[in-house]
């Protein structure tokens, strides 16, 4: 089709689409100036320059320039595919590998809806944060949301965290930390900024904190950022002071990098009320103008927060097992006792020389060899001669920057990996205090003192229960799976060799194996091959063993927070068994009696605050120094009685603080509405894409240009060749094991590729399909239907708003069908696309008079997509103006209080000034900080307003067709 140029028109110049801006005709030659996306307009001479006119799908129809029907389905479907991602359906229902309950859809369905997707995600420990924060990502991602994303976690949790997103979710993330970093900036251009080499990135909180990484963070910026255990951002309050940490310090300097903010916690309070408002203005700083003034009716918009007792599945069943927790009480023998004492003896003296000192290195070297002490004899053996063989050598100080590591080990000793931790506990404890040598040689005779004693002990009566109770279950069932945690892999050792010499064959996971070889071990374990796995708490980072429900804890850690993870690798979602946890202790020691009782509290507490035993361990004793009590009572020879009531009067405290600020703020959180999120499942179930769909949309695709999608000898497991035509970076040539099924790519796992929304291959088949430079086709065909008895024309539309910055709030497709007659009705999009091959045989005969009325018939259809766009438009500002001029109310709330309060302090200076005081400073100081916040005020109404403003674009015409009845003559 030829046709004339005129101003407005598209046109393609080379390999380079255009429109014209300006014609100027020069006798046979014509200037045509043409505007491109990118770069400056420029001018071409018609002719020899080709510039070929870019039809309308409109235009095609009149002019009968029709392209066969299985590129229209194909380009269609691909529009449609790719403006799936609406906010009213979750396509994380097909498109991961995990089962979801209804409480994470419920999460992920408010998180989405959200305002800019900042929230803080306090669920109770087990409910699967990790797996709900990873829905959101997939779900943000698929819309285009989330193409950079910075996740911050603890350092041992990195691991864990890259695991779950790519094996549930598909989605591959880098781990940042010194060594990675130094080694990347090696291999970038000296101005490049490191943290924009990857757009999905794990990284620690204790890495990220520093200034000099800080600096270089700070000048990118991301879609979403996640903070994992957010109550590391702590900020206090004392008096008029506040002190924020340096974590907190670093979430602050990121809260205007991104838009989307999520923080997980299972303990976001503490009950502490202001470091509780502290967090919540990381994500929200207007809602509230200060902590005395949160309410829970506004807390629901910026808090998620359920405990597992309300949570059922679609069936109304519990979705978490309970769980149990015993003690088996041990004696030790009149040699192991012998030994206690000695040992005992020895910490007390050299932890109070210490602590006179004020040498907590040398303090705490104590502290390990008590702990080592009531681990196993074969662990404080190993510990003693360690120590004798320096000490022979001299007094033993600690580097410098090992000093700095372990100030990091005391704020948090979480801080650590298990690795780390063992390798920094080995330094500690060869430790001694500044001395003459004449002390030396008394120490070095005590020590040998204490390793005889240790190896005149035959008979180890915690590894005699331990084997007694393995036998025990094993005899009864010898398909069960029994998991053994200790802290120190001395003991771990020791555990493996009895077992062994009694016939078994443990497994072992510790902190010096790499994350591969962890879950090797861990694939081992779920195998009918292997009944036992002994472990240190490198179990407790990134292992997921919910298919063993029994567990024993060889020593209790003296860290409340490391019960907890040991038992979550056990009692998490997918759980199908009661847990039962066995505690260890040996009754006859101070330790174990003090650790005792507080598993008795907590277990009678437990019912008050509707968690497990240990998950409220962990929330009342966040911050509780239980190790420095044990010390103090062991130091001090205090009567355990009296250590107990502190303890118990410390949880009472502790439990009275996080219950005022439950009951005040969280309790309606709490509520799980199982219909509602029934109907939100139902609805997305009944909108969203089909597995079934993504597979007829590849293989028309496939068998059109040429592609093999050949079966395997596993069913429904298939090898695809991709054709050449989308071959691009990140496209193999070859695809040995792929699947179509969320259910089959659960079984195999990492065996197969998920072919579903995106994997690179379907999104580059959709890119290409889209046909963004009018070359695939598609615009305008012929198709015969078996579903309509009358000719008429299909109109494909495109409905889009946008607000008053161009960003587009949503779109989607809306076809139209008109009957020659003018009769007009919506089509259902899914309806559209068959895929068929068939050829453009037959022709309406009379279209010579249909043609004029082409115009009439394309505006029925366009004021019914008009009436449609403006009806949702006004859905969405309805919901916009709702959450806008809820923020405006914030905003004037909190604003309004700030400005009165520093009003009424600069009146004072002022007053005092009249009365003589020098108050210049202070008043100028104040009229800066007034100035600064009526400034600020204004902004914040200013972008609110912005974003306030919801804009219908025109209906856009992107396909048609006439439809001809298959059984017309």
């Amino acid at each position: 089709m030829v046709a004339e140029l005129t101003i407005g028109d598209k046109v393609r110049v080379g390999n380079k689409m255009g429109e014209i801006i300006k014609l100027d005709q020069r006798g046979k030659f014509t200037v045509v100036k043409v505007a491109f996306a990118e770069g400056p307009a420029k001018d071409f001479v018609s002719p020899p320059t080709k510039i070929e006119k870019i039809f309308s799908p409109l235009e095609k129809l009149q002019n009968a320039v029709f392209e066969l029907p299985i590129y229209f389905d194909l380009h269609f479907e691909a529009t449609r595919l790719s403006l799936a991602y609406t906010y009213d359906h979750l396509l994380s229902l097909s498109f991961t590998r995990t089962n979801l309950e209804p409480y994470q859809v419920g999460a992920v369905y408010k998180i989405l809806n959200a305002y800019k997707h900042r929230i803080l995600l306090a669920d109770d420990v087990g409910l699967g944060k990790t797996i709900e924060t990873g829905m959101v990502l997939k779900e943000i991602s698929l819309r285009g949301r989330a193409k950079r994303v910075l996740i911050i976690v603890p350092a041992p949790l990195r691991f864990q965290w890259q695991r779950e997103l790519r094996e549930r979710f598909d989605e591959n993330f880098a781990i940042y930390d010194s060594s990675y970093v130094n080694a990347l900036k090696n291999s970038l251009p000296k101005d490049a900024n490191v943290w924009e080499a990857h757009s999905k990135i794990i990284t620690s909180l204790d890495y990220v904190k520093k200034e000099e990484v800080l600096a270089e963070l700070i000048r990118t910026t991301w879609d979403v950022i996640i903070f994992d255990e957010a109550h590391k951002l702590s900020a206090k309050r004392s008096g008029n002071k506040i002190e924020r940490s340096q974590r907190y310090r670093l979430a602050q300097a990121l809260y205007d990098k991104t838009e989307g903010l999520i923080l997980l916690s299972a303990t976001p309070h503490k009950g502490d009320r202001f470091s509780f408002y502290a967090l919540l203005t990381l994500i929200d700083p207007y809602i509230f103008e200060n902590e005395a003034k949160i309410v829970s009716s506004k807390l629901s918009s910026i808090m998620i927060r359920r405990g597992k007792a309300g949570i059922i599945d679609a069936n109304g069943r519990p979705v978490f097992r309970l769980r149990e927790v015993f003690t088996t009480p041990i004696s030790y023998t009149k040699e192991e006792r012998r030994l206690y004492e000695a040992v005992t003896a020895y910490v007390q003296t050299f932890y109070n020389l210490a602590n006179a000192q004020n040498n907590k290195a040398v303090g705490f070297a104590m502290v390990l060899l008590q702990k080592r002490m009531v681990s196993s004899i074969a662990a404080i053996r190993s510990s003693l001669k360690n120590r004798l063989a320096k000490l022979v050598k001299g007094a033993i100080s600690l580097p410098k920057e090992e000093e700095i590591r372990l100030r990091d080990y005391f704020e948090d000793p979480d801080s650590l990996d298990d690795f780390e931790k063992e390798r920094l506990e080995r330094r500690l404890e060869i430790l001694t205090l500044p001395t003459t040598p004449e002390g030396l040689k008394k120490e070095i005779f005590f020590l040998k003192s204490l390793i005889k004693l240790s190896e005149e002990i035959t008979i180890d009566s915690k590894g005699k229960s331990l084997i007694d109770f393995v036998d025990g279950i094993i005899n009864k069932d010898p398909r069960e799976k029994i998991l053994i945690f200790t802290e120190y892999r001395d003991t771990l050792n020791y555990i493996v060799n009895i077992l062994q010499e009694h016939g078994y064959n443990p497994l072992v996971i510790h902190g010096g194996m790499s994350m591969e070889e962890r879950r090797e071990a861990e694939r081992h374990f779920s195998s009918p091959a292997f009944n036992i796995m002994t472990a240190t708490d490198a179990a407790g980072e990134g292992i997921n063993l919910q298919f063993c429900h029994i567990m024993v804890n060889y020593d209790l850690p003296w860290n409340p927070n490391r019960i907890d993870q040991r038992i979550g690798r056990l009692h998490r979602y997918g759980q199908k068994r009661d847990v039962k946890v066995h505690n260890l202790f040996v009754t006859d020691t101070r330790e174990g009696q003090i650790l005792a009782r507080l598993m008795q509290k907590v277990s009678i507490i437990e019912k008050d605050l509707g968690g497990k035993v240990s998950e409220i361990v962990g929330l009342i004793l966040e911050d509780f120094n239980l190790q420095e009590l044990i010390m103090k009572s062991l130091a001090e020879n205090r009567p355990v009685e009296a250590t107990i009531k502190d303890l118990e009067r410390a949880i009472n405290e502790r439990k009275m603080a996080y219950q005022t600020i439950e009951k005040a703020f969280l309790m309606d959180l709490k509520k799980f509405d199982l219909e509602e999120t029934l109907k939100v499942i139902e609805k997305s179930r009944k909108k969203a894409t089909t597995e079934k769909e993504i597979e007829r949309f590849v293989r028309a695709f496939f068998e059109l240009f040429n592609g093999k999608i050949e079966p395997t000898r596993k069913k429904f497991v298939y090898r695809l060749i991709p054709p050449k035509e989308v071959l691009r970076e990140g496209i193999k040539k070859r695809y040995d094991a792929v699947v179509f099924s969320k259910e089959i790519a659960k079984k195999l796992g990492n065996e197969v590729e998920f072919i579903a929304f995106g994997h690179p291959l379907l999104e580059e088949i959709i890119d290409y399909c889209l046909d963004r430079d009018y070359l695939f086709g598609g615009r305008a065909t012929v198709k015969y239907s078996d579903k309509t008895e009358q000719p008429g024309i299909l109109f494909n539309f495109l409905l889009a708003f946008d607000d008053a910055t161009g960003k587009t709030i949503n779109e989607d497709v809306f076809p139209v069908f008109v009957t020659l007659n003018g009769d007009c009705k919506p089509v259902s999009p899914r309806s559209i696309a068959s895929f068929s091959r068939d050829q453009i045989e037959k022709f309406p005969n009379n279209f010579d008079d249909i043609k004029p009325r082409i115009p009439y018939l394309y505006e029925k259809a366009y004021n019914i997509a008009l009436e449609e766009a403006k009806r949702l438009c006004s859905l969405a500002q309805r919901k916009k103006d709702r959450e806008i001029s809820i923020k405006k109310e914030d905003a004037k709330r909190y604003f309004g209080t700030k400005i009165k309060e520093e009003e009424k302090r600069l009146k004072d200076f002022k007053s005092r000034l009249f009365l003589g005081e020098d108050m210049a400073i202070a008043i100028k100081a104040s009229e800066k900080r007034l100035n600064d916040l009526k400034a600020t005020f204004e902004k914040t109404l200013e972008r609110l307003e912005e974003e306030e403003l919801v804009i219908e674009r025109n209906p856009n015409l992107f396909s048609t067709a006439i439809i001809i009845p298959r059984n017309s003559s």
